[in-house]
């Protein structure tokens, strides 16, 4: 094995989405084990506000973060050490007992790392119980280490290759035969990192930082060249990081190996381990509806709506996904949703009309969880009520007049409490027209009102007075008193008689004729009609009838019907005409 000039590590990461890294990375770190300073260094991700000193750390190789912790292992005492991510209560004994271990990973059940002298990869639970420092053997001088949901990689210094094991889902154990050289080549692989699609490592004796696909296609030495003896590498959803020990530096390059800065952050102490803040990159989630958007009016959905939550990651696997629908009270965190989610994959069914509201929240593989994200929405698939507002009447030929209906709904409102429409009165009787009601969803309802028209009625209203004798021992009537009053100025006054002993038309016609009027008497609203005299002399047979009527136009006329009858007096019915109409009806 050639002799290795510079320290070892393994680089963790997180997964995220990049508006969430955006609105954390106020709070988000660069870490890195700082061999000459025996310390643990941190900056902001932007570089600013370096703190090479920021947990004491003798010794300290390999760095490793989560949402909770930081991480690193001590080569010299054979253990791995742990403070809180603000630098708190540093444990140097974390883990015992490991064989000069330079690399270390954490994901959301257990701690990896890297036994040099012993060629294997040891775990413990989180809490560092159970350790096992043997939980893959068949190494060749191990390095950095990294896990997601599915394996484990390390860097084999002693043969230039990345080896891998399969884990069990979801105990998490070993895959017995599953190790293997995943990428094979290389120079001195010191570091690895992953992201959700890639293998990353610092070979050192190449002077660069590698990538392969997860699916182990293609490889390249190459990806990010020219660097000077690069310790360790760690990813994070925009960024690939990398330490220079011999440089004194942390540099950086976009995701995509571009624009690299060598000297992204000096004065770190001699740097060996790197690591991302996990807790800057949870994963991304989403509620998703469908209908996409609303299909009614005023943001209302008028049918149910389907509800989709999803979780992605950007570098760790998404572990976890809760969500919930309609919750008494809005989730702030990931612990505050059940452990559950029934919105996942194909998504429910929400059909309840009122307002609705979805959360959702993920949690990745190294216990980082993204704030609830949600999505509200209100649906109306109710039609509105709508009334009719009464029967109203018009009078014939009368405009302006309408038909009027009340609207309620009792989830969106009505769009208007009233409805209307103009009547026809163009003909009397009763009719109908169709109102529509809608609410503020857009969903609509019709409903028949119906209204009467009704003809005007003759003002003044005509009166007549009468009286018939029975002669020729009942075979015969005749007229002893016929007089009409209140006969309305324009109105047309007629009387007709028909059957035997009945004066002639003319004679009829001549009797009823109004007067040319002068002076006060044009000005007269009515008239008075004496029609004893046209019936003087004339016995009327049984079955003879006299008609008087009195119409004017779009009026209800005034009709007085006299049937002779023998041996009775005259059967008599008083009744109004419909306009236009000669048949006699008894109201109007």
């Amino acid at each position: 094995m050639l002799p290795r000039v510079g320290p070892k590590t393994v680089a963790t990461l997180v997964v995220a989405c990049v508006c969430a890294w955006m609105a954390a990375s106020a709070n988000a770190y660069v870490y890195w084990s700082s061999f000459a300073g025996s310390s643990v260094g941190r900056a902001g991700l932007d570089g600013g506000g370096a703190n090479a000193s920021f947990v004491p750390a003798p010794q300290a190789a390999g760095v490793a973060v989560d949402a909770h912790f930081v991480y690193w292992a001590d080569g010299a005492a054979g253990t791995i050490g742990r403070a809180n991510l603000d630098g708190s209560a540093p444990n140097q004994n974390f883990i015992t007992g490991a064989s000069t271990p330079t690399g270390v990973a954490v994901d959301a059940g257990h701690i990896y790392w890297t036994n040099e002298a012993t060629g294997t990869i040891g775990r413990a639970n989180l809490n560092g119980t159970g350790a096992n420092q043997s939980f893959i053997s068949g190494a060749n001088s191990p390095d950095g280490v990294a896990v997601n949901a599915t394996n484990v990689y390390w860097a084999n210094n002693g043969n230039g290759t990345i080896g891998r094991a399969a884990l069990a889902a979801p105990s998490g154990d070993l895959v017995l035969g599953s190790v293997t050289q995943f990428v094979t080549g290389l120079d001195h692989p010191n570091g690895v990192a992953l992201d959700s699609n890639n293998v990353y490592w610092a070979d050192f004796g190449h002077g660069s930082i590698g990538r392969a696909a997860i699916g182990g296609v293609t490889a390249d030495n190459d990806f990010i060249g020219g660097l000077n003896s690069p310790s360790a590498v760690a990813v994070d959803a925009g960024h690939v990081y990398w330490t220079s020990f011999p440089d004194n530096t942390v540099g950086r390059a976009n995701l995509d190996g571009s624009a690299p800065t060598p000297a992204f952050i000096t004065g770190t102490g001699g740097p060996n381990g790197i690591a991302v803040d996990g807790g800057a990159f949870p994963p991304a989630t989403s509620v998703a509806l469908s209908p996409a958007a609303p299909n009614g009016a005023n943001g209302w959905y008028r049918t149910g709506v389907r509800v989709t939550a999803s979780a992605t990651d950007n570098v760790y696997p998404v572990a976890s996904l809760r969500c919930v629908a309609d919750p008494p009270a809005p989730p702030a965190v990931f612990d505050a949703i059940a452990a559950a989610c029934p919105l996942a994959g194909a998504g429910a069914n929400i059909t309840a009309n009122g307002a609705h509201s979805a959360y959702a929240a993920a949690r990745d593989s190294q216990g980082n969880t993204s704030v609830p994200v949600s999505a509200g929405f209100r649906i109306d698939s109710t039609p509105p009520t709508v009334r009719c507002a009464g029967r109203p009447a018009f009078l014939l030929g009368s405009r302006g007049g309408a038909v009027r209906a009340t609207v309620t709904d009792a989830v969106s409102g009505a769009a208007s409490g009233t409805v209307a429409a103009a009547a026809r009165a163009t003909s009397i009787g009763s009719k109908s027209l169709t109102l529509t009601g809608a609410d503020k969803a857009g969903n609509v309802s019709r409903i028949k009102c119906a209204y009467t028209v009704r003809a005007h009625a003759l003002s003044p209203t005509p009166s007549m007075t009468w009286a018939f004798a029975l002669v020729s021992g009942g075979n015969a009537t005749i007229v002893t008193a016929m007089n009409i009053t209140s006969v309305p100025t324009p109105a047309t006054l007629k009387v007709a008689c028909t059957g035997h002993g009945c004066p002639s038309k003319s004679q009829s016609a001549a009797a009823v004729r109004p007067p040319k009027c002068k002076g006060k008497k044009c000005r007269a609203r009515s008239r008075n009609v004496k029609l004893t005299g046209l019936f003087r002399g004339h016995r009327l047979s049984a079955g003879s009838r006299i008609t008087v009527t009195v119409t004017q136009p779009r009026t209800s006329g005034k009709a007085f019907v006299f049937t002779i009858r023998k041996a009775k007096l005259p059967k008599t019915q008083v009744g109004c005409l419909a306009p236009g109409s000669g048949k006699l009806n008894r109201d109007c």
